[in-house]
């Protein structure tokens, strides 16, 4: 579903559908988005402004913008859509999380992931401290998420981008819902 490397974008409340004809008109306006990338459903070449509305970290990155002949990975973005009920995404590469309340770092997140995957519904309740709720609820460090929708920015590494607040704002104006992001990678 999410490809090898990417930056991911996700509404924070799990169960957001966002009517993609208002979402992807908002981001070709932003021109966060261009045209449809040939023979993918839902798949976008990057926009002009696109390197203004995704934050590169570090010094002078070099980023494919566009296809080329030799068939080098490069950005685009992916509309993704994987199920009516939300997916909680995460990658070989996924940080331990922390305890939202108390932000010890929980180091049983194998067992933490097997039970969640036997009844979605558990919560989790931290050793540490009073804090109790849903797997979904931890704070994964930018390393995992969770949602019924997904923009993917294709051929990101972990840290090497952050979205900005201009983009973060225009999705949260489209769709009524704030946005978070993590970084997949496998």
């Amino acid at each position: 579903m999410i490809e090898n490397k990417s930056l991911v974008l996700h509404p924070l409340d799990c169960n957001e559908q966002p009517d993609l004809k208002v979402l992807t008109d908002a981001l070709q306006n932003l021109k966060f988005i261009e045209s449809p990338l040939d023979g993918t459903p839902d798949s976008y070449l990057v926009g002009d402004d696109f390197l203004q509305l995704i934050i590169f970290l570090g010094c002078s990155p070099s980023v494919e913008l566009a296809p080329s002949e030799e068939g080098k990975a490069f950005c685009h973005i992916r509309l993704i859509r994987p199920e009516d009920t939300p997916q909680f995404i995460i990658s070989k590469h996924t940080n331990n999380p922390r305890c939202p309340s108390c932000r010890k770092e929980i180091i049983n997140t194998k067992q933490v992931l097997e039970q969640w995957n036997k009844d979605k519904s558990i919560q989790w309740s931290c050793p540490d401290c009073d804090f109790s709720g849903e797997t979904k609820d931890l704070n994964w460090r930018h390393s995992a998420g969770t949602a019924s929708f997904f923009i993917e920015v294709n051929n990101i590494f972990p840290n090497e981008a952050v979205p900005s607040d201009e983009l973060m704002s225009v999705l949260q104006e489209a769709t009524n819902s704030e946005w978070r992001y993590f970084y997949f990678h496998d």
